[in-house]
């Protein structure tokens, strides 16, 4: 076994929330047709502060976190998120931002990159038209594209990303070749979000299976360091176990794909919260298979998330796109195997 596979099964068993993806707003200047958010930041609820959120991290790290993923809404349109950048730096936290980099400008990003931030995961959604398509708001392409370039020249280390969708089809492989032009590492992920409300997205807005299966034919599926799905003895996915969430009021998350709070961090001390009856109760109900995933044949290639169906509130009833994927990945399996330490696919 790996170093990585062994930690992470470790974690698991003592509960180290290793990794923390941190939603410092809901606010963003986009309207993307797949966004799983259904709230700008409410009224009457105000947002962590810098020192607020700083704080939250000084406790996340005192519980074991090594690394935490920045995300929103659109964090850039925090002012305050270089201090807090340079806040997890200063706790030798291994961090990174989302950002579509609409709202960024060389001056930002020159004082995010002095601030000790090194990874950006940048959403694109292929061409403009495609792209804009997604994002629902015009010359967003144009921003996209100019701020990779200064972020390019000031050295940041790059991770394109997106989601296939119905209304961007031929974008995975638009964002996968300029990635591979600007020496940036990629993912597709074929699978969208439903809504946190428990809506499902609308139909257009999700990829037909035909494009799902090109997809998945086309790029090798990223090894996983652990498979959860083939013991009995491990929990259906690591969400309040060994990761963690927190949203921008300080509520206490086991993952975003799961909004189920366990309590908010400036009310309560972590310890109360990651162990309080919710969390453990939470936990149990992810060693529960779906009847349909007992002794099922594709369990080697299922990347089967319960977040999607816990938010629809139907636990009990696996999308199907998840047993479509598994399908095609065992058929691209059979075709071209894993190739040991790959960067670049899907999932």
């Amino acid at each position: 076994m790996n170093p990585s596979a062994a930690l992470n099964i470790i974690s698991i068993k003592k509960r180290i929330p290793l990794s923390v993806t941190f939603e410092l707003t809901y606010d963003c200047p986009l309207s993307c047709a797949h966004c799983y958010l259904t709230e700008k930041n409410a009224k009457g609820k105000k947002m962590l502060t810098a020192g607020q959120a700083v704080r939250v991290l000084e406790i996340l790290k005192k519980a074991g976190a090594m690394s935490a993923a920045f995300t929103g809404g659109e964090p850039l349109l925090r002012k305050d998120l270089p201090e807090i950048c340079l806040a997890a730096k200063k706790l030798n936290i291994d961090f990174s931002v989302y950002t579509s980099l609409v709202t960024a400008n060389y001056h930002l990003l020159k004082k995010l990159k002095e601030s000790g931030l090194k990874k950006l995961e940048v959403s694109l959604y292929g061409a403009q038209k495609e792209h804009e398509a997604v994002t629902k708001t015009a010359g967003t392409y144009r921003l996209t594209m100019k701020n990779l370039e200064l972020a390019k020249a000031l050295g940041f280390k790059i991770k394109l990303k997106t989601p296939l969708t119905g209304l961007n089809p031929k974008g995975p492989y638009f964002v996968k070749e300029t990635a591979l032009k600007n020496g940036f590492s990629f993912a597709a992920d074929p699978l969208l979000s439903p809504k946190n409300d428990g809506n499902c997205l609308p139909s257009y807005v999700r990829a037909k299976k035909r494009d799902i299966e090109k997809l998945v034919m086309r790029e090798n599926r990223a090894d996983r360091p652990f498979d959860f799905h083939s013991s009995d003895k491990f929990p259906l996915c690591s969400a309040g176990f060994n990761t963690a969430a927190v949203n921008p009021y300080g509520e206490l998350y086991p993952c975003i794909q799961f909004p189920c709070s366990f309590g908010n961090l400036l009310k309560k001390d972590f310890s109360s919260l990651w162990k309080s009856e919710k969390a453990e109760n939470f936990r149990k109900m992810l060693y529960i298979r779906p009847a349909k995933c007992l002794d099922c044949r594709l369990s080697d290639y299922c990347s089967y998330c319960p977040g999607f169906d816990y938010v629809k509130r139907n636990a009990s009833k696996p999308d199907e796109y998840f047993c479509f994927i598994a399908l095609c990945s065992r058929k691209a399996m059979n075709f071209r195997p894993l190739k040991s330490g790959q960067k670049n696919g899907i999932f």
